[in-house]
């Protein structure tokens, strides 16, 4: 889903798109099929170590991005029941460090990609997507960030 995400968001010619990734080959697939695909854009792969968000301040103001789009959210249930620190890291603690950055910065917008299954409850990923969403609605609410949460549904 990053990889066509990106293909949208190049087709708009962006004057430079940033992909951060905590897995190196994750990183280095993605960012090599997009090269083939629009060779004249400016990619920059930004490897974002799993363990925190250490680098993602040097990555703002470095780069001073205008949108930010967060699609590394956890949409799926996990398999095993273990898993759910991990949910919660990816879903509420790395977006909301990446939403700071975002509001620190002056960020235009910030994209949340989240999942239909939002509005549902009773599991663990419905439960901490619906979180999300309401909690980035609080915290950017008295900020000139603008919101936009997009929420994606399975088609088979």
């Amino acid at each position: 889903m990053g990889l066509e995400l990106c293909r949208q968001i190049l087709r708009f010619a962006p004057e430079r798109l940033l992909v951060l990734e905590r897995y190196e080959p994750s990183l280095t697939a993605l960012v090599s099929q997009l090269q083939q695909t629009f060779p004249t854009a400016r990619i920059t792969p930004i490897l974002c170590p799993p363990a925190g968000n250490t680098n993602l301040e040097a990555v703002f103001t470095d780069y001073g991005p205008h949108v930010v789009f967060q699609n590394a959210m956890r949409k799926y249930l996990p398999f095993f029941d273990f898993q759910t620190a991990s949910i919660l890291h990816a879903n509420y603690l790395t977006t909301f460090a990446l939403a700071k950055q975002a509001m620190r910065s002056g960020c235009t917008h910030f994209v949340l990609v989240s999942s239909e299954i939002a509005h549902k409850r009773g599991n663990l990923i419905a439960d901490s997507l619906r979180a999300v969403e309401i909690g980035l609605r609080h915290f950017f609410a008295p900020t000139l960030t603008r919101l936009v949460i997009v929420r994606l549904c399975d088609v088979l």
